[in-house]
C-alpha cells in the first residue's frame, strides 16, 4: 500500500534507477549459459554435507542437503538474478563484493554485468563453494575471486587487501547482530561503497528490525524498500528519503 511506481518519484537519481535498472524491462533476457547451469543444479541429486554459519536456513535441514533443493530455495530466481544484473550494469562498480555465494549464480549474473570489475564473493561452506567455483570455471568469466570462510574472519583480512568496493551485496548470514556487524564495517569504512544491497529483508523479525535501524542511519541518504531486497545508498548529493518500490 505505501509502494510506488514511476509515477510517484521525483529524484532525477531514483528515476534514473528505477527506469534503467529496477523496471523489469521486456528486452531483458537471462544469461542462457548460467541458466543452464541453473538446470543442472536443479536436477542433481549429489549431496553436500550441511555446515551454517549463519541463521541457518528454514528449508534445508540434517546433515546433508541434495544440490538440487539447494538450486531451488537458496540460489537467486532468474528476476531477482536479473535486477542485480541491471543494478551493477547501471552502477558500473569497479568492484563487488558478495556476502553468501551459494552455488554462485547471482555472481554470475554480476561478473556479466561488470566484466571488467573485480568479484568478491565469500562462501562459508566449502562443499557449496566448491561447486560454485567449478560454475565459475565453466563459464569462462575470469573476474570472479572466491574466498571460502565465515565472513566474520575473512573481511578482516580480505579488505585491506582488495579496492574498496562500491557495490556490497549481502545474502547470508541473516541475524539481526551479524547484519548491523556487517553494515558497520562498510559504512564505517574510509571510502563507503556506492549502495549495499541486503537480501531477505523480511526473512525474520530480527532482519527486518536490522533493515529499519539501517535505512534510519543518518548516513543513508536513499534507501529503496524492494520487498524482498533492501538497498541503500551513501550519496552526499541526495536528500535523505525512503521509498518502497513495487518490483
Amino acid at each position: 500500500m505505501k509502494s510506488v511506481n514511476a509515477h510517484g518519484i521525483h529524484s532525477p537519481f531514483l528515476y534514473d534507477l528505477y527506469t534503467r535498472a529496477i523496471a523489469p524491462s521486456r528486452g531483458d533476457h537471462s544469461l542462457k549459459a548460467v541458466e543452464e547451469l541453473r538446470s543442472e543444479m536443479l536436477h542433481s541429486r549429489a549431496r553436500v554435507p550441511n555446515i551454517d554459519l549463519g541463521a541457518g536456513s528454514r528449508k534445508n535441514n540434517g546433515s546433508e542437503t541434495e544440490v538440487r533443493r539447494i538450486a531451488s530455495v537458496s540460489v537467486k530466481p532468474v528476476r531477482e538474478a536479473r535486477l542485480l544484473h541491471r543494478i551493477a550494469a547501471w552502477l558500473k562498480p569497479r568492484c563487488i563484493l558478495e556476502l553468501g555465494t551459494s552455488l554462485g549464480i547471482s555472481t554470475l549474473y554480476l561478473a556479466d554485468a561488470c566484466p571488467h570489475a573485480e568479484i568478491h564473493t565469500i562462501e562459508g561452506n566449502p562443499y557449496i563453494r566448491n561447486l560454485a567455483v567449478q560454475n565459475f570455471e565453466k563459464s569462462g568469466f575470469v573476474n570472479i575471486l572466491s574466498h571460502e570462510g565465515n565472513f566474520d574472519e575473512v573481511l578482516p583480512v580480505l579488505l585491506p587487501k582488495v579496492p574498496p568496493p562500491d557495490m556490497v551485496f549481502i545474502d547470508g548470514n541473516h541475524t539481526y547482530e551479524a547484519t548491523l556487524r556487517y553494515y558497520g564495517m562498510f559504512a564505517g569504512a574510509p571510502q563507503k561503497p556506492v549502495c549495499i544491497i541486503f537480501d531477505d529483508i523480511y526473512w525474520s523479525e530480527g532482519m527486518q528490525k536490522a533493515w529499519q535501524e539501517i535505512y534510519a542511519r543518518p548516513e543513508v541518504t536513499l534507501s529503496l524498500d524492494l520487498f524482498h531486497m533492501g538497498i541503500v545508498f551513501f550519496n552526499p548529493d541526495l536528500t535523505k528519503e525512503h521509498y518502497y518500490i513495487r518490483y
